[in-house]
């Protein structure tokens, strides 16, 4: 009964972590998953074993001893040739499994879907979004990008009117871009940023990241070449039109501590003067941040030694920032720098720099609260929508609208409809029904209902015709994980195999373990010798007072010979030299870790600190041993009982189904 817990047990953890890939001795290995496949391919990925005919390549062997070893993973000789025994093993079971056609049971076909489903959701949100977007806005932050632009305003919650003239006058300017007007020329006569148009819409150099609202701007500035101009843009001022002048690699953000000295009205020279002395002073080794307690006008600053908070481009004066990243090395000071604010030195403390893991580390956490999550799930929508020539029938979707009135918003809405054309369809293998459609409407009736008063009921019908094929397309991602993602593919693999590993080992092994009382009394039988409770002895603690320490030596050479009774006869004839008391233990005993577990085994001499006396312990005498009953130890008896038709089963295994390693392909991995 305890081990068909154990297996019950087990079965709820690999159904929880939804893995099992290989049983090592009576109970297995468990894997959690990650994504450390070393991307082995095509003619790099050399067969490295058969089972019978089935080929069997390097990368899956691969694949799975990286998972199970983690960072431990380090192609020792020992290691890999340890491991592909287990992993023959393993497959030589899952061959079984399949020839007996549990891979058809269609209980295990509903568990392994409902796997997938759990896997490709968390597996898209992962590979797709989150790892596109940090690796997006990591490089973004290597490289400063400059614009110019022009703006079509519309103001916040403007109505749609506002935005299709905003577009309208967008549409205008790109027909003069067309026509080979300059771009500065149109961006003079037509923007409407008062701010850059006078200066050909010249924006200078952004850095990644923009404030939300402006990701699609972002985007084409770091998507266009040099000297391409972009389509209309909405961003939350408006509509723009982008053109990239320029692109160099990022200033990044630098600490600098400042000096600042203003210049007061009429006096433009005395100030240079003190910027000069000062400047002289810290040539000379002076202090520069106690100079800028003592002498700087930033009183904002001053009392923390001229120290700034790390900062990029576009946050003070321009002539401020290129003279503060023109700095090479922590420590260095710049000559007098003039701004409208006064004059400044600046000092350089550092240039903080951060690798992709640390970026990676400090952001993941943050990305489902900023916007350009949603925005790159908008955009791998589009690009799911053109990979798979997605289209959809207007006429059919607006032939159904025109049918809708204010009932659409109840509750209990329901649509009998006439007809069921296609609607859309994500490549032909994909075409979904009107029916469809109105059933997904129909169960989302908190979607349809969010807009009543808002929206007229044709205008919620394709504002929620938006959403249904949001989700359609993520769908549509998320089947065809496999064919986008080799990893996936092999994650996959991995379930189903881990599913029929469990499914056989529990019929073949666990189950008839647990059943066969008569084959489990055979084996106990056999091997009951190895059945026992904790050995037992009598222990003898011999303690040598302060007083007579000078005797120790000689009372434990002497101990280490003889018996207790004749050790104490010898030294407690006239006096008390020894204290001696026994103690019943196992030997689990702390006392006697260290010692031989026989008769007559003694410890080494102890101070005893607090007393000063000396102590020993001896072994005096080894109970025999008391042995279990079956049912004493049946816990025990079945798992080496499973152990034992485990080892016989895969005996029979590679009997049946020959197994050919190809050593020279194994040697290509072994680094030690």
């Amino acid at each position: 009964m305890e081990t068909i817990a154990l297996n019950k047990m087990i079965y709820a953890i690999f159904a929880k972590n939804t893995m099992i890939i290989l049983l090592k001795r009576f109970i297995g290995i468990l894997f959690i998953f990650v994504f450390l496949t070393r991307g082995i391919t095509g003619q790099d990925d050399p067969v490295l074993l058969e089972i019978g005919s089935q080929p069997v390549k390097l990368s899956e062997f691969i694949y799975i001893y990286e998972k199970n070893h983690g960072e431990d993973a380090n192609y020792s000789r020992e290691s890999v040739e340890e491991y592909l025994q287990l992993f023959v093993n393993f497959k030589l079971k899952v061959k079984k499994a399949r020839e007996l056609q549990l891979d058809t049971l269609p209980e295990l076909i509903e568990e392994l879907s409902g796997y997938r489903k759990q896997l490709a959701g968390s597996y898209l949100m992962e590979k797709e979004l989150s790892e596109r977007l940090l690796a997006e806005m990591y490089e973004r932050r290597n490289q400063d990008v400059r614009i110019s632009h022009m703006l079509f305003k519309v103001r916040r919650n403007a109505p749609e009117s506002e935005w299709q003239e905003a577009h309208s006058k967008a549409g205008l300017a790109m027909n003069k871009l067309h026509e080979g007007e300059a771009f500065e020329k149109v961006a003079l006569e037509m923007s409407e940023d008062e701010n850059t148009a006078p200066f050909g819409g010249d924006l200078g150099y952004i850095t990644a990241w923009l404030p939300s609202g402006f990701y699609y701007l972002e985007n084409a500035a770091y998507n266009l070449s040099i000297g391409e101009i972009s389509k209309p843009i909405q961003t939350r001022l408006g509509v723009h039109i982008v053109k990239v002048i320029d692109k160099r690699p990022a200033y990044g953000k630098i600490e600098v501590a400042h000096i600042l000295i203003r210049e007061k009205e009429g006096d433009a020279a005395a100030a240079k003067e003190r910027i000069n002395r000062i400047s002289q002073l810290a040539k000379n080794n002076a202090d520069f941040f106690e100079l800028a307690k003592t002498l700087s006008d930033d009183r904002v600053t001053s009392s923390n030694g001229g120290r700034l908070q790390a900062f990029g481009i576009n946050t003070f004066d321009n002539t401020f920032e290129e003279a503060a990243f023109a700095l090479k090395n922590d420590g260095d000071v710049s000559e007098p720098v003039k701004t409208k604010a006064g004059w400044h030195l600046i000092k350089r403390i550092s240039k903080p720099e951060e690798s992709y893991d640390e970026f990676k580390r400090r952001m993941k956490p943050q990305l489902p609260t900023l916007e350009r999550f949603t925005n790159i799930k908008d955009i791998l929508i589009e690009e799911i929508k053109e990979e798979t020539g997605y289209t959809w029938n207007e006429i059919v979707l607006d032939s159904f609208a025109s049918t809708l009135n204010e009932s659409f918003y109840s509750y209990r809405w329901e649509k009998e409809l006439s007809s069921n054309p296609t609607l859309l369809s994500f490549g032909s293998e994909y075409p979904y029904t009107l029916d469809h459609f109105v059933d997904f409407a129909r169960k989302n009736a908190r979607l349809r209902m969010r807009h009543n008063k808002e929206k007229s009921p044709k205008e919620a019908l394709y504002t929620l015709f938006d959403e249904y094929v949001r989700i359609l397309a993520m769908d549509y991602e998320e089947r065809n994980l496999e064919n986008k993602y080799p990893d996936f593919k092999s994650l996959m693999r991995e379930y189903e195999e881990g599913i029929l590993l469990f499914e056989i080992s529990k019929n073949t092994v666990w189950d008839k373990a647990s059943t066969d009382t008569a084959g489990l009394r055979k084996y106990y039988n056999a091997h009951k010798e190895n059945y026992y409770y904790t050995p037992e002895a009598k222990l003898a603690i011999i303690s040598i007072p302060k007083n007579k320490t000078g005797l120790a030596e000689e009372v434990y050479a002497y101990a280490s010979k003889n018996s207790i009774n004749k050790t104490l006869s010898k030294y407690n004839k006239k006096e008390t030299v020894l204290d001696i008391t026994f103690e019943d233990i196992n030997a689990e005993d702390s006392r006697v870790k260290n010692m031989e577990w026989k008769n007559s085994s003694v410890s080494q001499l102890m101070n005893d600190d607090e007393v000063g006396n000396i102590t020993f312990y001896k072994l005096e005498t080894i109970y025999p041993k008391k042995f279990k009953s079956l049912e004493e130890s049946r816990g025990y008896v079945m798992a080496h009982y499973q152990q034992s038709l485990e080892e016989k089963w895969v005996k029979e295994l590679k009997s049946n189904y020959p197994v050919t390693i190809y050593k020279d392909v194994i040697e290509m991995v072994i680094k030690s």
